[in-house]
């Protein structure tokens, strides 16, 4: 369940305005360690889903190739 948090976030990170300008309020008041573990964890979610996607293509390039 945290590998689908954290591809939502990534994704809401760099997509939502809102969503960046509320995090970027929460790590004002949180400190400095707490943006980047927040950071680490949304770009995390971006390359898990990528990765993902990729997995999926290939398997289907794949199973159409051979």
């Amino acid at each position: 369940m945290e590998f689908l948090e954290a591809m939502i976030a990534g994704w809401s990170y760099l997509f939502s305005r809102s969503y960046r300008l509320k995090k970027h309020c929460e790590w004002q008041q949180n400190g400095g360690c707490s943006m980047l573990m927040g950071l680490a964890f949304g770009f995390a979610g971006i390359l898990l889903s990528l990765a993902l996607l990729a997995l999926a293509v290939w398997l289907v390039w794949r199973s159409y190739c051979s």
